[in-house]
């Protein structure tokens, strides 16, 4: 057992001498024998490979050792042991993850004990780790705030690169620790400073989010505009640049394009009148500095609504189906207006302070159920009605020399629906729906039908005179477009064209050579009449939404909308018609009607009462 005791402690000597001096094959880790070319690849969704170089020389045992790091947690050294001919590994993560795998690799020599350096880091990032939406804003004349959002879970940092107009690139321009995702550089004015941004760990880079911007000017801002009297249009706005030669504004007139340049403003002036020729339509304005050729970016655009605004507005009890205010009647006081009010009859309101509007009357004694129009002549109010007991319409005619004891005659019953009449001369035109245009002669105490003309669908009727010529504008619903029908002689009308449009005509007005259609969810369309016979569509305008009520004066139409509210359109060139202006509504407009400065719309809710001029 003695003689086995100094056996043992021989061997343990002799295995200490040999570690000590290093005599034999192996050899200790030198600071440059460690793995390289670290190289990382994706395989599927779920797995990478890691792989290296290393030659290991000699008969000792050689062990690899791969530390990995996931996201934020901490290095695991001994996340994988391999042996010495193995220089790669498959590992299983997710490949689609905002957290950063990190890897480094040593080797470990059992037969001396001893351990290499680590490796260079090389790491996998998902392109859900790439940064994104990179914001550049000028501060200052000489400062840039640059910013991106950070989606990386355990990068080392953030690197920033610069360039300078066609200068070389100034790589490592700024280094940021973890987590950080802005800084502020310095620039010079009217310098182009282009950024670009990583994020790392060891030699491992993301992918690069690259944004250039212009170091110029500093915008205007806070550009508010008002109206300080009719003809007048004040634009204020706070100037934040240094050294400008001057401003220069924008104007948009309703859906026109831009006017670029509209006018010239010298250095220092936060302030400028621009003259109103406009009754009503919406503007809008846009302002930028301005040194030699370089401009900044552009104010805040202000918009501004000229004498388009909600000034009264009367809650009906039916459903407001059309409005008829006369004008210049000697019979009827200034300002009042017939609502067709549907199963509440015909209602006459007050109109004369349009910001108040009141009842007068209301004529609940008509024959049928629903009031569906009415036409106002001389002291007497035309009325169209329908049964829904007997599926046919009426006329009236009602004496209205006493508002409150009106003399109401008996009916004249229609084939068709009467949804609207025109009363011109000694005769009412009626829009019957199905049976198509009828004419009554009404000079008699009860109207009496004279003529039929048939159409597919007559929903709204204009009657014009014109050199001793008589003509009718029917818009004749689906994808039937306008009629036009002569009616010199009622008894004997003739159809003189036929102009179908695709679209739900529903409303026309005819003012000099143009026929204006308002034909649903294809807008407006301007029809030139100036040949009867041959009508063509010259320009249509698209609202956006299904246009309605169609009414006109002068250089102005004035559209009801379904969707969209209401619509001014300038027609003083028709060819070139455009929207001036809108006003957006919360209700359903349906008819129109135009008196003075206002515009009356029925509505789903009943009458508003719309300012269009000074």
């Amino acid at each position: 057992m003695k003689s086995f005791r100094w056996i043992c402690q021989g061997i343990f000597l002799l295995v200490t001498f040999l570690l000590l001096t290093g005599c034999g094959s192996s050899t200790a880790p030198e600071d440059g024998d460690i793995p390289v070319g670290l190289d990382i690849e994706k395989l599927t969704n779920f797995s990478i490979k890691l792989s290296w170089i290393h030659e290991s020389t000699g008969t000792d045992t050689i062990f690899y050792q791969v530390a990995r790091k996931s996201g934020t947690a901490n290095w695991v050294e001994n996340y994988v042991i391999l042996e010495s001919d193995v220089h790669e590994l498959i590992d299983y993560i997710p490949t689609s993850d905002s957290l950063v795998y990190a890897y480094k690799v040593r080797y470990y020599n059992s037969t001396l004990g001893l351990t290499s350096a680590y490796s260079e880091v090389i790491a996998y990032f998902s392109e859900y780790t790439y940064p994104t939406d990179m914001l550049i804003t000028q501060v200052s004349q000489s400062a840039m705030e640059i910013s991106w959002q950070d989606h990386c879970q355990g990068e080392e940092g953030y690197v920033v690169d610069r360039k300078v107009n066609d200068e070389e690139w100034e790589n490592g321009y700024i280094l940021l620790a973890p987590n950080n995702w802005q800084i502020t550089d310095n620039v010079n004015l009217f310098d182009t400073i282009t950024y670009r941004v990583y994020a790392y760990v060891g030699n491992s880079v993301t992918g690069y989010l690259t944004k250039e911007h212009f170091a110029t000017l500093l915008s205007p801002s806070g550009l508010s505009c008002t109206i300080p009297d009719l003809n007048k249009i004040r634009l204020q706005w706070q100037d934040n640049s240094e050294g400008e030669d001057g401003f220069i504004i924008d104007k948009k007139t309703g859906n026109l394009d831009w006017e670029t340049n509209y006018c010239l403003i010298d250095s220092n002036t936060t302030t400028y009148i621009d003259d109103n020729l406009l009754p009503c339509g919406v503007l809008q304005y846009r302002l930028k500095a301005y040194k030699g050729v370089f401009l900044s970016g552009n104010s805040n655009i202000d918009t501004l609504s000229v004498n388009l605004e909600i000034i009264g507005s009367y809650p009906t009890s039916g459903s407001a189906y059309d409005i008829f205010i006369p004008v210049d009647n000697i019979f009827i006081p200034e300002w009042t207006a017939f609502i067709s009010d549907g199963y509440e009859g015909l209602l006459i309101l007050d109109c004369s302070n349009p910001s108040s509007p009141g009842a007068v009357a209301n004529y609940q004694e008509l024959w049928g159920d629903r009031t569906l129009s009415s036409f106002v002549k001389d002291n007497f109010v035309y009325v169209a009605t329908q049964s829904l007991a007997t599926a046919v319409g009426g006329i009236q005619k009602v004496d209205i020399t006493s508002f409150q004891t009106p003399i109401i005659s008996n009916v004249t019953e229609t084939i068709g629906i009467p949804k609207d009449l025109y009363v011109e001369g000694d005769f009412a035109y009626l829009a019957e729906g199905a049976n198509g245009m009828t004419i009554m002669y009404i000079a008699s105490s009860i109207p009496v039908s004279v003529s039929n003309v048939p159409l597919n669908d007559a929903r709204k009727i204009y009657v014009q005179e014109n050199n001793g010529s008589v003509n009718a504008f029917v818009a004749n619903g689906l994808n039937n477009g306008l009629e036009i029908i002569d009616v010199t002689d009622p008894y004997f009308p003739s159809q003189v064209a036929s102009l179908p449009v695709s679209g739900l005509a529903n409303d026309v007005f005819v003012q000099g050579d143009y026929a204006f259609l308002s034909n649903g969810e294809e807008g407006l369309e301007i029809i030139d009449i100036s040949n009867l016979s041959s009508p063509v569509i010259i320009k249509n305008i698209a609202t956006g939404g299904f246009t309605n009520g169609v009414y006109a004066e002068d250089n102005y139409i004035y559209i009801s909308d379904i969707e969209r509210g209401f619509h001014v359109i300038d027609i003083s060139d028709p060819g070139n018609a455009y929207i001036l202006g809108s006003l957006a509504l919360d209700t359903e407009p349906v008819s129109i009607h135009l008196a003075g400065s206002y515009v009356y719309l029925t509505d789903n809710a009943g009458v508003k009462i719309i300012k269009i001029k000074p």
